[in-house]
């Protein structure tokens, strides 16, 4: 499909102490981060339009122009409370888009699982694996867990029902006349349904024997996730105006006792009136937020907290300086970079620089040359350019939108890194990766790819039924349910 981006035009107001989620998208719609999404089409009457968010997260969009009546629109939005409105006041065609909320999700994930920013940078891009959905009428009646080794050149992800999406669905869930299955695969012309992969019996047999061994039921689902969710402590340098919702975030997947400091120049006062739900200040039930005032980027600010002690550090690309407001995004990703060394210059002073994960924002495409070159950060998020590749994906299908809000929900299903211990009953033995993906469901879990030092990130592996060589050396990408819905099932202590 087509896409246009245009920016939005309206009124904005300065935001001098609380910032903005990301202001202002300029970058986006004159400069090179968004010309290659755009250059896909170049028609004069697009199928899709997508205007970008205003400076100020509460101005209403303004999709102008004149675009025929089956154009859908997508709006890119700051805030997600007005996401509703916006869908509602302009039908069926507008399709509202909160990917800057997903962006600091994201940042949170790598924070504990690195190689998870790398997995959504392929699965964003368009040169590799994309979701795809359509009906398979010889599907009909047959339950997920055949339906899921039925696909050679594809990983299915889920159902969507309706309007509903169904992620990670259980293996009695069966597949009903209209549903549509949601794979992850090359294209869309490149995967088809064929006959189910059934493991050898020597599979069957180690399975058996590791479940045997292991007390059946107690190896499942809640063995390959935390039984007892970890203490942590994490330090976010920066201001986003959605810094509440990722702090409610954290508090779900941490265990108790854990800490969450927030540095940065926006007084606490005024801080403290992000953190109210329902007019009173929110109780969080395992992490306590210690707000710090302060730049990670002066000289001296670091030394006054913790640092030794941080299992992760974040960089976000704003600290709450009025001024920042007017800067370019490669000012922004310089100050960045500058507060990333300055985090690493005191966790090395600590001894502490290898046993935490920092994640850093960037915003320029320029920037991240510098940054992967540099190997300053464990991961980092090119935030900028993976809303502008959300918007155009949701804009050649906007199921994206739901599959992206459910994949980002803290209560739902999450994409995790797992060791090839886990799934595997023995290393260094000949098992296809249809064998991986058998004993994952096993275990409750959805493997969609694998990550080894020497062939990177690999998503939807081709030849499934090819034996490998697994080694310690391997780590499965899966699809699982996050700890606050295993705790709600009962399966995971807070």
């Amino acid at each position: 499909n087509n896409l246009t981006t245009s920016r939005l035009a309206g009124p904005t107001r300065p935001l001098p102490r609380s910032g903005s989620t990301i202001p202002g998208f300029s970058s986006l719609s004159s400069g090179p981060l968004v010309l290659p999404h755009a250059s896909r089409s170049a028609s004069s009457h697009p199928d899709a339009a997508a205007p970008f968010a205003a400076d100020d997260p509460d101005a209403p969009p303004k999709a102008g122009g004149d675009a025929a009546p089956e154009t859908r629109i997508v709006v890119e939005m700051c805030d997600s409370s007005m996401a509703p409105l916006v869908n509602a006041a302009g039908g069926p065609n507008v399709c509202a888009v909160v990917a800057n909320e997903v962006m600091g999700r994201m940042m949170l994930q790598a924070s504990r699982q690195p190689i998870v920013a790398g997995v959504w940078e392929l699965i964003l891009g368009f040169d590799g694996a994309e979701f795809y959905c359509k009906e398979w009428p010889e599907l009909t009646d047959k339950p997920w867990k055949d339906v899921f080794l039925s696909f050679p050149n594809a990983v299915p992800f889920g159902i969507k029902r309706g309007e509903d999406i169904l992620l990670n669905p259980s293996d009695s869930t069966l597949v009903e006349a209209d549903d549509e299955i949601l794979v992850l695969a090359e294209d869309d012309d490149t995967y088809e349904a064929g006959e189910k992969y059934v493991p050898s019996k020597a599979v069957t047999f180690m399975l058996g024997r590791v479940n045997a061994l292991s007390s059946g039921s107690d190896l499942k689902r809640a063995e390959s996730v935390r039984r007892v969710s970890r203490k942590e402590q994490i330090l976010f340098c920066g201001w986003r105006s959605d810094l509440f919702e990722l702090a409610k975030g954290v508090d779900m997947a941490c265990g108790r006792g854990s800490l969450f400091y927030i540095l940065c120049e926006v007084p606490v006062e005024d801080r403290k009136l992000f953190f109210l739900e329902d007019g009173e200040p929110y109780d969080f039930h395992n992490i306590e937020v210690i707000h710090v005032v302060g730049d990670a980027a002066q000289d001296g600010v670091l030394e006054s907290l913790p640092i030794a002690s941080c299992t992760s550090v974040v960089v976000g690309s704003l600290t709450g300086d009025p001024d920042e407001k007017t800067w370019s995004p490669g000012d922004r990703d310089s100050r960045t970079i500058v507060s990333i060394l300055r985090v690493r210059e005191a966790l090395l002073k600590a001894d502490a620089l290898f046993k935490c994960i920092i994640v850093g924002e960037i915003l320029d495409t320029r920037s991240r040359f510098l940054v992967e070159k540099a190997e300053i950060t464990d991961a980092f998020v090119a935030s900028h350019e993976l809303i502008s590749r959300s918007l155009a994906m949701v804009s050649e299908d906007v199921t994206v939108n739901k599959l992206l809000e459910r994949l980002f929900d803290p209560s739902g299903n999450e994409v995790s890194v797992r060791k090839a211990s886990r799934f595997l009953p023995s290393l260094n033995e000949q098992l296809s990766f249809y064998d991986v993906m058998f004993f994952g469901r096993d275990r409750g879990e959805l493997v969609f790819g694998y990550y080894s030092p020497t062939e990177g990130i690999i998503l939807n592996p081709e030849n499934k039924d090819k034996p490998k060589t697994w080694t310690s050396r391997h780590l499965f990408i899966v699809l699982t349910q996050t700890t606050l819905a295993l705790q709600k099932a009962g399966e995971v202590r807070g």
